[in-house]
């Protein structure tokens, strides 16, 4: 039967808790620098495969071509033919005189093949171990904190069958997420500057504008054993740079709560957690309605963070007297 849990135990729990959260918080500020790193280098990569791989095309009509050729002599220009119509051919080059240009005018639509593909691709596997790494740094420092107070020095069972569950669960899916929702955009602005003939400098405006976009993040809702919904799905727009900031503090705060879910289970002693707010002006209504309510151990996985950057936590329901600490060391060394 759980004891009643005193006013001394929750002043411990809550030490801890304050304790452990400064480490959360610098584990989110690590991990965002990573994701930013990550996004300079995706953006720094998708402009050099641009500025390699995208070569203007102009067109020029076939009576037109013998004194066209005589002018590039000029230049000692030898430009490659892509195709020949009925009426003209069309031609690229890596760089024209402007005189030259003035004498012909820009293709639409010609673009070599495969080069929007190569262009616009951004690899998700980057995005996808920051965000494992960081997670899983997260994970171990909240079982750290569960297992502190039970007074528990041993290390946290990172190899727990629940933890590596987690660990494999969705970062992947984030990651692709973000990089899916880029690359289409990318491939969107090139096809529309090319068909509108626009020159090589505004296209990159074009992709550039890209990075500063809202993006569209979805996060499913939450079920409960019985496929009642514990949490509503819901979605927001986020540009890159705080999607970095955005997801850095809520995946912190999801692979720290599991972490912590788990060492409580690592226990054996903890059989229910109750959720705790952030008692301030930031308190939102949807934390605020689950002040107090108290979870089952395997029910309580996903429920924090309820939004991104929730500051919400559980604690064990529990008293933590010597008896109950001695249970949870045999446990969590068994």
């Amino acid at each position: 039967m759980i004891k009643e849990i005193t006013d001394e135990s929750i002043n411990r729990i809550q030490t801890i808790n304050d304790d452990f959260f400064l480490l959360q918080l610098i584990l989110e500020t690590k991990l965002e620098l990573e994701l930013k790193k990550v996004i300079t280098a995706a953006k720094t990569k998708m402009f050099k495969a641009f500025k390699e791989k995208f070569t203007p095309a102009y067109t020029i009509e076939k009576e037109a071509f013998g004194a066209f050729r005589k002018e590039l002599n000029k230049y000692d220009l030898f430009p490659r033919c892509d195709h020949v119509n009925k009426s003209f051919y069309t031609f690229t080059f890596m760089k024209i005189p402007t005189p030259i240009k003035q004498q012909i005018r820009k293709a639409s639509g010609s673009i070599p093949e495969g080069v929007i593909d190569v262009v616009s691709e951004i690899n998700a596997d980057p995005f996808a171990k920051v965000l494992s790494d960081g997670v899983f740094d997260a994970v171990a420092e909240g079982g750290a904190s569960a297992l502190a107070m039970f007074d528990i020095a041993v290390l946290f069972n990172l190899r727990d069958e629940n933890v590596e569950q987690f660990l494999k669960s969705h970062e992947i899916q984030l990651a692709k997420a973000i990089t899916d929702q880029i690359e289409s955009a990318i491939r969107f602005e090139i096809l529309e500057g090319v068909r509108a003939g626009e020159s090589i400098p505004q296209i990159s405006k074009r992709i550039l504008s890209v990075w500063d976009r809202p993006i569209q993040v979805s996060v499913p809702p939450r079920l409960g054993a019985n496929g009642e919904i514990i949490r509503a799905g819901y979605s927001y727009a986020l540009d890159v740079e705080t999607w970095a900031t955005t997801v850095a503090r809520t995946e912190t705060a999801r692979g720290f709560i599991e972490g912590k879910l788990n060492g409580y289970r690592q226990t054996g002693v903890v059989k229910k957690v109750e959720f705790v707010v952030t008692p301030d002006e930031r308190l939102c209504p949807s934390c605020a309605i689950l002040e107090g309510a108290q979870f089952k151990i395997n029910d309580a996985g996903g429920i924090i963070p309820v939004h991104p950057s929730c500051r919400c936590t559980f604690i064990p329901v529990i008293e933590l007297d010597e008896s109950t600490k001695a249970t949870a060391l045999d446990n969590v060394e068994a």
